[in-house]
C-alpha cells in the first residue's frame, strides 16, 4: 500500500503542474494475488501491483483526459501536459458546467489487514484443503482464490480530496466428475477470514454429485428458482443498461418515462447503498461525489434513478454518487444494489414448487435488445428439474432468452437471506428468487 499521505503528495504534485481552469486527479492503486487451480492441482500463482493515475483537464468547457501508471515528478508533469493539450484540441462541451466541489463524505471501513497481507503460501494452503475435499468424492476441482487491496483517491483543483482503501477476498470453485457434470460455489468478502471455504466446497461438491446423468427436457417456459449468482447477473445488467440517468433521459432504458409508475411486482424493492458495511462499501464515486442511499424501486414503483455529477447538472438533478472516472460514455452506474428479501429459505422455495427448474449459475450473457432488456445466455454448473417440491433430476444446460422487465413482474417468492455477490463496481446483496415464467429456447452442448 502507498497510504493516504503518499497518494496525497502525488496528487498535490500533479495539481501543481496544472495551468487550466479546472483539473481532476483520480488515483487507483492496487496490489493483488491470485492462485488458480485445475484438475486438482495449483497451476498458476500470480501477483500484481500497479497504479493508475487519470488527469482530467478543463479549459473553457473543453475537456481532455490523459492517464499514466508512473508516479515520478517527470511523468506527472507529462500526463498533466498531455491532458491539457488534448483539452485545447477538443470542441467545447455545452453541457459541462463544473467539476464537483467539496462535500461532507461519510467514512466507511472496508480495509482488513489480514486480507491485504494474505500471501501465496496461505492461499495455497486453502486451495489444497479444497482439493483434498473434492478428491474424496472422486471429483476434480477448478477455480481461483484471489486476495488484494485497492486504494481509491479523487481530488480536484476546487478542493476535493477523498481517499478510501478497500480489501477483497474471493473464492470461486467448480467441481466436476469424469463426465464433466459440474457444480458451483463462490463467496466474496472484505475479510479473508470470513470466507466459509467448507461451505463453498460442500455446495460445489453436492451440486456436482446431483448433476450426474442429466436429462433433456422439452423447451419452453418454466417456473424457475434462480439462486443468488443468476439474480446478481440480472441486477448487473439492470444497472448497466437501465438504472443510469443517461440511458433514462436518452430513452434507451425500459424505465424511461416511468418515474412514479409500476415497473415490477409489489414484492420488488431495490435500492443502492455504497455505505452499507456488508456490501464492499465505498463512500464516494470516481468524481469525488459522496454516495447516498438511493431508493430505486419501492414495492414495484420506480422512485429514482442514479446520477453522476455531469448528468445531474445537465438535467437539473442532484448527483447520487454513482459517477465513473472520465472519459465516461456510460454515465452513472449502480454498484451496491440491495434487493429486499422475502420470508422463505431456499429449501422452502424448492418444497413450494410443484414443477420447474433450479438454476445455480448463468453465464455467457448478452443483451440482444438493450431498451427492452432482453437477455440471452446459458445455464451452467447445476441445473435441476424440480417436481412435487423435490429435485428429480439434473438437466442438460439450456439457453434462455428472457425479458427482465417481464421477469420482475413474475417474481412470486423471495428467499429471506441475501448473499453478497460481486458487481460491476463493488458488491450486490441479493436473495434467491422464484419466478413464475422463464423462457428456455435451446439445449446447450456445453
Amino acid at each position: 500500500m502507498l497510504g493516504k499521505n503518499k497518494i496525497r503528495k502525488i496528487i498535490n504534485q500533479a495539481l501543481s503542474f496544472s495551468s487550466v481552469d479546472q483539473t481532476e486527479i483520480v488515483v487507483i492503486a492496487y496490489s493483488s494475488g491470485l492462485t488458480r487451480f485445475a484438475e486438482n492441482r495449483i497451476h498458476q500463482n500470480m501477483a500484481q501491483e500497479n497504479i493508475n493515475i487519470s488527469v482530467r483537464a478543463v479549459l473553457n468547457k473543453k475537456i481532455g483526459v490523459a492517464k499514466t501508471n508512473k508516479k515520478d515528478k517527470r511523468s506527472l508533469k507529462e500526463v498533466v501536459r498531455r491532458a491539457e493539450e488534448i483539452a485545447k484540441n477538443q470542441k467545447p462541451d455545452e453541457y459541462f458546467l463544473t467539476l464537483p466541489e467539496p462535500k461532507k463524505t461519510s467514512s466507511v471501513d472496508a480495509y482488513r489487514e489480514a486480507t491485504a497481507f494474505f500471501g501465496p503460501l496461505k492461499r495455497a494452503k486453502i486451495v489444497n484443503q479444497i482439493i483434498n475435499r473434492v478428491e474424496k468424492e472422486n471429483l476434480r476441482a477448478f477455480g481461483a482464490l484471489e486476495t488484494g487491496v485497492t486504494e481509491y483517491a479523487v481530488a480536484n483543483s476546487l478542493g476535493v480530496f477523498l481517499y478510501h482503501p478497500a480489501t477483497t477476498a474471493e473464492i470461486s470453485l467448480v467441481a466436476k466428475d469424469k463426465q464433466e457434470n459440474s457444480g458451483f460455489g463462490n463467496q466474496i468478502s472484505l475479510d479473508i477470514n470470513e470466507l466459509n471455504i467448507e461451505k463453498v466446497t460442500q455446495t460445489a461438491v453436492k451440486k456436482a454429485i446431483l448433476s450426474k446423468n442429466p436429462v433433456e427436457i422439452k423447451l419452453g417456459r418454466y417456473s424457475v428458482i434462480l439462486e443468488e449468482q443468476p439474480v446478481n447477473e440480472i441486477l448487473s445488467y439492470l444497472a448497466y443498461l437501465a438504472l443510469g440517468a443517461r440511458a433514462f433521459h436518452e430513452d434507451r432504458s425500459f424505465l424511461s418515462g416511468q418515474l412514479g409508475k409500476k415497473v415490477a411486482g409489489e414484492n420488488i424493492t431495490l435500492w443502492d447503498d455504497g455505505l452499507d458495511p456488508v456490501c464492499l462499501p465505498m463512500p464516494f464515486d470516481l468524481e469525488g461525489v459522496p454516495k447516498k442511499k438511493t431508493m430505486i424501486i419501492e414495492k414495484g414503483i420506480l422512485k429514482e434513478i442514479v446520477y453522476d455529477h455531469y448528468d445531474a447538472l445537465k438535467y437539473g438533478k442532484k448527483p447520487t454518487g454513482h459517477g465513473l472516472s472520465a472519459p465516461n460514455t456510460l454515465g452513472a452506474l449502480a454498484g451496491h444494489l440491495h434487493l429486499a428479501t422475502g420470508k422463505y429459505t431456499k429449501k422452502e422455495l424448492i418444497k413450494r414448487l410443484d414443477k420447474g427448474l433450479l438454476i445455480s449459475k448463468l453465464w455467457y450473457i448478452n443483451a440482444h435488445h438493450h431498451k427492452e432488456l432482453n437477455l440471452t445466455g446459458l445455464t451452467r454448473d447445476g441445473t435441476f428439474l424440480i417436481e412435487s417440491g423435490r429435485i428429480k433430476a439434473a438437466v442438460k444446460n439450456l439457453r434462455f432468452t428472457q425479458s427482465i422487465p417481464q421477469a420482475l413482474f413474475q417474481v412470486t417468492e423471495i428467499a429471506r437471506k441475501a448473499k453478497l455477490e460481486k458487481s460491476w463496481f463493488g458488491g450486490n446483496l441479493v436473495p434467491a428468487l422464484k419466478i413464475k415464467s422463464w423462457n428456455f429456447t435451446s439445449t446447450s452442448k456445453l
